[in-house]
């Protein structure tokens, strides 16, 4: 028995990532389960591999006990160098996490 509640500050999108990213437009998602992330703070969306595509902010979320909906606008598209130095980061602390 009990409720599990994901807290997360990164959104990571599996099968509805855009196609697109345009800076500006609002997009909406669906995860499984319940999930809390932080709204109207800048966060990273990422792809299903967790490469950093952009710079997001999250204006609606809904929970039930099956999934979490919501929307984000993205602020700032993430280049080549900058996906490339933010993937090493995450790489390094991913890597970092599951040995301990």
């Amino acid at each position: 028995m009990g409720y599990k509640t994901e807290f997360n500050w990164v959104l990571v999108l599996k099968e509805d990532f855009p196609k697109k990213i345009i800076v500006g437009k609002n997009y909406l998602f669906e995860k499984s389960g319940q999930r809390v992330y932080p709204r109207g703070i800048p966060i990273d969306l990422c792809d299903k591999d967790w490469q950093p595509q952009a710079k997001i902010i999250i204006d609606d979320i809904t929970l039930n006990e099956f999934y979490t909906r919501g929307s984000f606008r993205v602020i700032y598209k993430y280049g080549a160098l900058e996906k490339k130095v933010l993937w090493n980061i995450i790489k390094a602390t991913l890597i970092e996490y599951k040995d301990k």
